[in-house]
């Protein structure tokens, strides 16, 4: 996204179910007492250490998935410090964003062609219930699912708006201390 990182120490595990019945049973036989909470995920799936478990939703939004539970494995895998919540998931959300090239050949990462966040992003704005930045900073997405899927979509939305302007916004001058937060987080203590 905006740092030079280093590649995972090695192949990472990923789990791609048909179908969200075959999902749901894979988690409930691994993912424990953190089951119930993966299993209020509505679309998509989860990445726990390091390996990612998620379901065909179509060929655009799987492929979008797996960019977004990539990033959550590489930061499980490779960093010796947790990001913050919110930059997390903005950073993986971030990583949903690409378009086809090569006449669907091959995908072309795009941080901001996010078409879905987008839009939910502009009716968050239209309906005046954007989070103020402290709550936004203070949100956790497993929170957000225990009370309605919207409040999740729109937390997904928000963060990766954030993330966006302190890699793009200002001219570019928060970019630098936030390749430093990621250098940081990556580098051993």
């Amino acid at each position: 996204l905006c740092a030079p990182l280093p590649p995972p120490p090695g192949p990472l595990e990923v789990y791609l179910f048909a179908t969200r019945p075959q999902w749901a049973a894979f988690t409930r036989q691994t993912a424990g007492p953190r089951a119930d909470i993966y299993l209020r995920i509505q679309r998509g799936g989860y990445s726990e250490n390091a390996r990612a478990v998620f379901y065909d939703i179509g060929p655009r939004d799987t492929f979008a998935i797996a960019g977004h539970e990539g990033w959550h494995q590489y930061t499980q895998s490779t960093f010796q410090e947790p990001l913050p919540i919110w930059l997390e998931e903005g950073i993986s959300v971030a990583m949903e964003g690409f378009r086809w090239a090569d006449q669907g050949r091959s995908a072309e990462f795009l941080p901001w062609s996010n078409l879905e966040r987008y839009d939910r992003l502009r009716d968050i704005v239209a309906t005046e219930r954007a989070a103020g930045l402290e709550r936004l900073l203070l949100q956790r997405p497993q929170d957000l699912l225990q009370d309605s899927g919207s409040a999740t979509l729109d937390y997904y939305a928000q963060v990766w708006a954030l993330a966006l302007f302190l890699r793009e916004g200002a001219d570019g001058s928060y970019r630098e201390p936030l390749q430093r937060m990621l250098l940081d987080a990556q580098a051993e203590a």
